[in-house]
């Protein structure tokens, strides 16, 4: 029996001594709350009994986020006096890699974890991203950010509503209303849905910004990730802004400088993708993607193949079963193709591609070619705002064309069309292509009857919708007349635009016209002009001789 009481006496005084243990340690100053990147506290740990500490604060882990506490000191001893208590400060410095990576400052949820002593919990700790400056203050509310002015620069929506693969702008004023000038100013954003999922983020260029200046700066977004995620907040998103920027204090106390300053602004956006709708995407032209997302950047030649491709995106949050089509269309070209496309989920695509010749008769210009996209019931796709699936892309047709066919007339401008006389044929020349072009004019089929005598214009160059008058002047030969013709040739780039026939008939000369175009008049002046000298001298003769 006593020695039952022994061990039980035992016992008690082991666990007594064990009580007074734990609870001569008292710990004060654990924060309740941490916020921003990073911090520190302090902790104030005592003791009425000599006892050993060790301090530690384990991190907070979630996704690529860490929170890292680093205590000192770690561990210490805590040695009492008589009627006194021991105690030590201890100082915890904390961090944040990646707060963006799931410590959401939209998150409802507070991260937690304990200051450990001795392995006991002495008081939990809960870490809350408070706002898009991440603890960053507005130091004496220098900055200002205006809400973003949104516009869509390339798609289907508008300033209220926006679509799945809009090009979306966003316009920010960032005002300096202080004092002091700023360095360094960096603007920053994020898009999230409103139930806290990051979609997209990123950084603009840095700059200066003097006291009492303001900047406007253009943040540009594509909505082209996370599809789901949108959907599933029922197309609801924010975007958030900050500015923060280095203060530069130059008055005499410089209280101010080198400070960092940060102020933040969100505004609200909505995203519809509840509508049937699929689009086409990313079109490409022979392989090269199209300037500014609509027009070619160079050129095809007439008589080449083009192979027009791109993407069906479907931006709905319906399934699209197969049977839909799209149509590649231009009348000019004689471009009319149906692509047939399979069962397309939400959020989901299909590539097209298509072939087709530009003509070699096609004028040098530059042409749309148009892309409808239409359901299995023979229906063009359509959104709420009654927006229709239709994207035209643009391509310049040059270099190995056929030009549009000159106006080429012809008509006697003077003399008469007879055997042994000369004749001026006129010859209008009218450019009716929609470029400046330069042509070469020849005469052929003539040498039998006719010799070209002049040509006033043999090459000349014409802007679209300008004209030219060439005169040819001929002489008719003998035995010329009759019905005759010659045409009038007319060549650009190499290449014949115009062959002009031209008709004449040319009446039968005199004996005299006959006579006169046949008599080399030169070598008749010289006989005339020898008879008369032969005259003269006869008659100075007789003069003469009467006179003996």
């Amino acid at each position: 029996m006593g020695r039952r009481i022994s061990v039980i006496f035992v016992l008690a005084f082991v666990v007594l001594f064990l009580a007074n243990s734990v609870s001569a340690l008292t710990v004060t100053g654990v924060p309740s709350q941490i916020t921003g990147t990073s911090g520190h506290f302090t902790v104030n740990i005592s003791s009425d009994t000599n006892t050993s500490v060790a301090v530690s604060v384990p991190s907070i882990t979630q996704g690529t986020g860490v929170v890292s506490f680093s205590v000192s000191p770690s561990s210490f001893s805590l040695n009492t006096s008589a009627n006194h208590t021991a105690s030590r400060l201890v100082n915890v410095n904390y961090s944040v890699s990646d707060p963006d990576g799931y410590f959401n400052f939209l998150d409802s949820v507070s991260y937690s974890t304990s200051l450990k002593v001795n392995g006991q919990n002495y008081g939990t700790i809960y870490f809350k991203n408070t706002d898009f400056c991440q603890g960053t203050p507005n130091v004496v509310n220098i900055l200002k950010v205006d809400s973003p002015d949104f516009s869509i620069s390339s798609g289907y929506g508008d300033s209220s509503t926006w679509y799945l693969l809009d090009n979306v702008s966003a316009k920010v004023d960032v005002e300096n209303n202080g004092n002091y000038d700023l360095r360094n100013v960096k603007v920053q954003w994020a898009l999230y849905t409103t139930d806290g999922n990051k979609i997209d983020s990123g950084t603009l260029s840095s700059f200066s910004l003097n006291s009492g200046n303001d900047k406007t700066v253009d943040i540009n977004f594509q909505l082209n990730n996370g599809m789901n995620r949108i959907d599933n907040a029922g197309g609801n998103v924010v975007l958030y802004v900050k500015a923060s920027g280095t203060i530069r204090d130059t008055s005499a106390n410089g209280l101010y400088d080198g400070n960092q300053t940060c102020s933040s602004v969100n505004e609200n956006g909505y995203v519809e993708t509840g509508d049937d709708f699929m689009i086409p995407v990313d079109v490409t032209l022979n392989g090269n993607i199209l300037q500014n997302g609509d027009t070619l950047n160079g050129s095809v030649s007439c008589g080449s193949n083009v192979n027009l491709a791109g993407t069906i995106y479907n931006i709905g949050s319906s399934d699209q079963s197969s049977g839909s089509y799209v149509v590649i269309y231009n009348q000019e070209l004689g471009v009319n193709q149906i692509v047939k496309l399979g069962s397309i989920s939400a959020f989901s695509s299909q590539d097209f591609s298509a072939n087709f010749n530009i003509p070699k008769n096609a004028s040098e210009k530059i042409y749309g070619i148009q892309l409808s996209v239409y359901d299995s019931n023979n229906n063009l796709y359509e959104n709420s705002n009654n927006d229709q699936a239709v994207k035209t892309v643009f391509m310049n047709v040059s270099g190995n064309c056929a030009i549009t066919p000159p106006t080429v007339t012809a008509d006697i401008s003077s003399g008469e069309a007879t055997e042994g006389k000369q004749v001026t044929v006129h010859v209008y020349v009218r450019n009716e292509d929609a470029k400046t072009a330069t042509f070469v004019l020849a005469p052929s089929g003539y040498n039998s009857w006719a010799d070209l005598v002049n040509i006033s214009a043999e090459t000349f160059t014409l802007g679209s919708g300008y004209s030219k008058d060439v005169y040819m002047t001929f002489n008719l030969k003998s035995g010329s007349a009759g019905s005759q013709n010659f045409n009038i040739i007319l060549t650009s780039n190499g290449q014949i635009v115009s062959d002009k026939q031209v008709n004449l008939t040319v009446a039968q000369g005199s004996f005299w016209s006959d006579l006169g175009s046949n008599v080399n008049w030169e070598i008749v002046g010289i006989v005339l002009l020898n008879v008369v000298l032969l005259v003269a001298i006869i008659i100075v003769a007789v003069k003469i001789l009467k006179r003996r």
